[in-house]
Formats: structure tokens, C-alpha cells, sequence
């Protein structure tokens, strides 16, 4: 009996090393109060006082392309006025995010008592970084959540998407297709499908990284953003005036003009750096296209809309859209 007693030992030894290693392979737990995933919801939270389902695609006013993916995330196009705000309001969205260029209405959201949040993406995809913030974003500031880019197609749903699965809430990737699809996010912003459906999940340095009450209600973008926000919504104003008129008058000269001064002054504004170089002469070719028709007046107004969104759909592919 006393020669068994050293194996024995050895044993327990060896027992408690392999626990040891074990235990110091694994990835440490978090940090209490960083959760990684957002919150469970119960189905009952999901019904309202009808006892319908409310999800999918919805009709408010001033809310273009409204969508509810779960109780708590909405995203859309851009709210348009104070009444666009009651509306989120009585949603119960208390944070609404933009991931457009524009500068976000503050003061309006303000007013009804909702915060935003300035998160802006391109067309050619989201970084890891700016997933990461608008997963904490939508986690933890308060209330509901609104995302939203200009129109609600593309960039806003993309980001929508994203959140949710880095929360895991897709249990097919060819979900996330679809549903972009079924959103209405074009299949040649191949970056936005692309991070919309990176699953993998936060890290707890990233989780760390990041403080919502810390993400900026204003971020700062470049002047060619700025310039092609602006020309963005003159052109929208211009197919509202131009795009089935056959006839020139004054008013929609001074349109297509300010179309023009917008890509020339892009032209201008972007440096004059030798990657830049094809993007600066391809705005102010345009440019200078758009006041020579205009000036000429070969095409009707409906014509050169047609021309110019050929134009503009060339330089997209070319210098946007990947």
C-alpha cells in the first residue's frame, strides 16, 4: 500500500496541470456590463395593442423606404422634417443614426427628444471599425433605433444588416442576400453585400474600444462628399422639373446650370493628386458637357436627362461602386 501512494500522487498532479492548461486556452469572458450581443427579445415584445406582427415594410409619412427588422431596428431614408421625427418618435426610436454625408438635422431630432448619431459609409462597403461602432450604437443608446442613408436603398439597410449579423440573428448567409435584395440595396455594391454578411462576432478589445455616449452626432467628411450630397438632391429636384419636359424655359436652364457648377466645383475641389487625377477630369468634362447643351439646346430637357444619367452611372461604375 505505501508504494501506490507516489503514483497516486502523480496522478492528481497530472489531473491538475491539464485542468490548468485548459482553463488558460480558453479566451477570457468579457468584462461584466460589455455584453457582446444585443439584448433577447421576448416574441411578445414584437406584438402591438392590434396583437399583429409589425414587421417588414412600412407606410409613414416622411419615412421613405421604412423598414422594421425587429422591434428595436428600423432603418430607411432620410426623415424629411419634423413630422418624419413624431413619427420615429411614436415608434418608439429615441436614436437615430445616419450613415449618409449629409450633415444630420440635430436640432430637429432634438426637438422630439430623439439623439443622433453621425456614422457615415460609402457605397463600396463598411469597414470592421465602423460595424463595430454601429453594433455598440444600436446596443446600447436608448430607445429604439432609426438607420438611415438618402433614400433607404443601399447604405442604410446594408448597415441594418450588418448589426444584425454580427448579432448572429441569420442562421442561412444566403439570408442576408435576400433580405438586401427584398430592401431594395442594389447587387452592384458588391462591398455593401459583402460586410453586411460578416458574422464574426465582437471581441472583447473591440467592445472595449468603443462608447456609444462617445460617437459623434456630426463627423467630418470631405469636401467631394459634401459636393455630391449636394448634387444628389439637385438632381432629384431636376427629374422632378426635367426629366419628361420637352421644352426648354428658364427655370430648368438654371437647374441643369447648377448641376453643372456642382461637377465643375467638385472638379475643382478634389486635389490634383495623380489617383485623383482620371475622377477630377471625368467631373469637370461633365461639367463643362452640361453647360455646352445647355447653352446649344440640341437635346430637350427629357433628352439630356437621359444623357446625363448614362454619364453618371459611367462615372459611378467607374469611380463609386467598388
Amino acid at each position: 500500500m505505501m508504494t501506490a501512494k507516489p503514483a497516486i500522487l502523480l496522478m492528481l498532479i497530472g489531473v491538475f496541470v491539464g485542468v490548468v492548461w485548459a482553463l488558460s486556452s480558453v479566451e477570457p469572458s468579457p468584462p461584466s456590463g460589455i455584453p457582446l450581443r444585443l439584448p433577447e427579445v421576448e416574441l411578445l415584445d414584437f406584438y402591438e395593442g392590434s396583437g399583429v406582427t409589425i414587421l417588414g415594410s412600412m407606410e409613414r409619412p416622411g419615412l421613405p423606404n421604412l423598414y422594421r427588422h425587429d422591434v428595436h431596428l428600423f432603418s430607411g431614408g432620410l426623415p424629411q422634417g419634423a413630422a418624419a421625427f413624431q413619427q420615429l418618435k411614436q415608434l418608439g426610436v429615441r436614436t437615430v443614426i445616419s450613415v449618409d454625408g449629409a450633415e444630420p438635422d440635430v436640432a430637429g431630432a432634438e426637438e422630439a427628444g430623439i439623439r443622433y448619431v453621425h456614422l457615415p459609409i460609402g457605397y463600396d462597403g463598411i469597414s470592421r471599425a465602423r460595424r463595430v461602432e454601429l453594433f455598440v450604437a444600436v446596443r446600447d443608446l436608448p430607445g429604439s433605433v432609426y438607420i438611415h442613408c438618402h433614400r433607404g436603398l443601399h447604405r442604410g439597410p446594408a448597415a441594418a444588416v450588418a448589426v444584425r449579423c454580427l448579432n448572429d440573428s441569420f442562421e442561412d448567409p444566403r439570408e442576408v442576400e435576400s433580405l438586401l435584395k427584398e430592401l431594395g440595396t442594389s447587387p452592384k455594391y458588391n462591398g455593401l453585400y459583402r460586410d453586411a454578411a460578416d458574422a464574426a462576432a465582437l471581441t472583447p478589445k473591440e467592445a472595449h474600444a468603443v462608447q456609444a455616449a462617445d460617437l459623434p452626432a456630426r463627423s467630418a467628411v470631405p469636401p467631394l462628399t459634401h459636393q455630391m450630397v449636394e448634387l444628389e438632391h439637385t438632381w432629384e429636384r431636376w427629374g422632378k422639373m426635367g426629366s419628361k419636359a420637352e421644352q426648354w424655359n428658364p427655370t430648368l436652364q438654371a437647374e441643369a446650370v447648377i448641376l453643372a457648377e456642382i461637377l465643375l466645383e467638385a472638379g475643382r475641389l478634389l486635389e490634383e493628386t495623380a489617383d485623383r487625377a482620371a475622377l477630377r477630369n471625368t467631373l469637370l468634362d461633365d461639367g463643362r458637357w452640361i453647360v455646352d447643351s445647355v447653352e446649344r439646346a440640341v437635346d430637350s430637357p427629357a433628352g439630356l436627362s437621359k444623357l446625363m444619367k448614362m454619364r453618371c452611372d459611367d462615372c459611378h461604375a467607374r469611380f463609386r461602386d467598388h
